[in-house]
């Protein structure tokens, strides 16, 4: 999967294949979520190494978000036309660090190494802490679970709308609690002033009930809810980056390679050296953890 980093201004996509495609027929869509959101108006072609590439608009990166790249053209072979078609996978991620910060750590290192580091030490993160630190305004698809709260798969700094297949929510009777990754429904006033019910919601079982009754169950399961907001973090916090500058000091210091490890054992002789196998669950910097430990998600329930 290629990454580009959001807002940047290197935002090339490419694909190399063994064909020359037929003049006329290059077509090459971007989709996001299922929908085609551009079509590339022009295409360069690499003669020499087959390479076809374009670069992404600006409105593209600036969020974070997996893009899908359709390649589409017709090519020949032995006298006989035929079509080709491939994706390439996009993500467009936010770096932890610069790659000038992480060049200005390590002097020696040029833009591709920078980038290298950067996107290790970025998943190492992620994984420990079980959560991106990108940046995404929009709709996300939730499915209900029954209860009064809806668990958000990014944390949720602000909630602009909330609907269903059926109906378009108050955002007023909704509240984010839990740092931002739940969504809990506060009040039973759903409708906005003067509406009237829709019909369906006066037969929302086999029994005669009040309208709006099913509302006030929470968030009903197996029900998609359409939740959009501000996603993410607005900028990296400061304790992820001052991790994440830690890391690559350890990666830019071979010598000091045992600093801030946790080491269960050393043995002098044969040297032999144990680790502790808390190192393979964390960062294997007692530091770099303890900045990070704030953000690390738990599986709980809101109920």
């Amino acid at each position: 999967m290629q990454e580009i980093y959001r807002n940047s201004a290197e935002r090339t996509v490419s694909l190399t294949v063994p064909l020359t495609a037929v003049g006329g027929t290059v077509d090459v869509q971007v989709c996001y979520g299922g929908e085609t959101v551009y079509d590339v108006p022009l295409v360069a072609v690499d003669v020499e190494t087959n390479t076809y590439s374009f670069d992404l608009p600006f409105f593209l990166v600036q969020y974070d978000r997996r893009l899908e790249v359709n390649w589409k053209f017709d090519y020949t072979e032995n006298g006989e036309t035929y079509h080709f078609e491939d994706m390439t996978p996009v993500r467009v991620v936010t770096p932890l660090l610069s790659l000038a910060v992480i060049k200005q750590i390590s002097p020696g290192m040029d833009d591709e190494a920078a980038k290298i580091i950067e996107g290790q030490i970025r998943h190492i993160i992620e994984n420990i802490t079980g959560q991106s630190f990108g940046y995404y305004v929009g709709p996300r698809a939730i499915t209900g679970q029954g209860g009064k709260s809806l668990k958000m798969p990014m944390r949720l700094i602000s909630i602009d709308g909330v609907e269903t297949l059926q109906y378009v929510y108050n955002v007023s009777a909704y509240t984010i609690i839990s740092g931002g990754w739940y969504l809990m429904q506060n009040s039973a006033s759903l409708m906005t002033v003067k509406e009237m019910p829709p019909e369906w919601s006066l037969d929302a079982g086999p029994v005669i009930q009040t309208p709006y009754t099913a509302y006030y169950a929470g968030f009903r399961p197996y029900t998609k809810y359409i939740v959009t907001g501000r996603w993410g973090y607005t900028a990296v916090p400061a304790e992820v980056e001052l991790a994440a500058r830690l890391l690559v000091e350890e990666y830019a210091c071979p010598e000091a390679a045992y600093r801030d490890k946790m080491l269960k054992s050393i043995k002098t002789g044969d040297w032999q050296i144990q680790m502790s196998s808390v190192s393979w669950e964390t960062t294997g910097h007692v530091r770099a953890d303890q900045l990070l430990s704030q953000f690390v998600l738990f599986d709980w329930v809101v109920i």
